[in-house]
């Protein structure tokens, strides 16, 4: 299997080709949402295999980091926070500085 970076330069080159050679609208989309997942997924590989200099010297994965860090994250102090039920329910009536619709506020007549 070539090198993530390789593999990069070939999703780009084939997402031109099909650019230029593919001129059927349903087979144009489905092939570049095909080169869309296929560069994530190489991308976040490079990602989470990239190595990261510690401050001993020695080098580590960040995905080993990312594992690491989750592993300390205490399961309590998730849900009470960061639980997405709790900022979908506060979300639409927080003070933000750009006005969003409140689910219960309906249609406003033109003032």
């Amino acid at each position: 299997m070539p090198g993530p970076f390789l593999q990069m330069i070939f999703v780009v080159l084939t997402a031109v080709a099909t650019a230029a050679l593919v001129k059927s609208q349903p087979w144009r989309g489905r092939l570049f949402n095909l080169c869309k997942a296929w560069a994530t997924v190489v991308l976040f590989i490079m990602l989470l295999t990239h190595q990261v200099a510690m401050k001993d010297g020695s080098r580590v994965m960040a995905g080993r980091l990312v594992l690491d860090t989750l592993a300390r994250v205490d399961a309590v102090t998730f849900w009470l926070f960061c639980a997405p039920r709790r900022w979908h329910g506060t979300a639409p009536r927080s003070p933000l500085p750009f006005p969003l619709p409140s689910p219960d506020a309906g249609v406003r007549p033109p003032c």
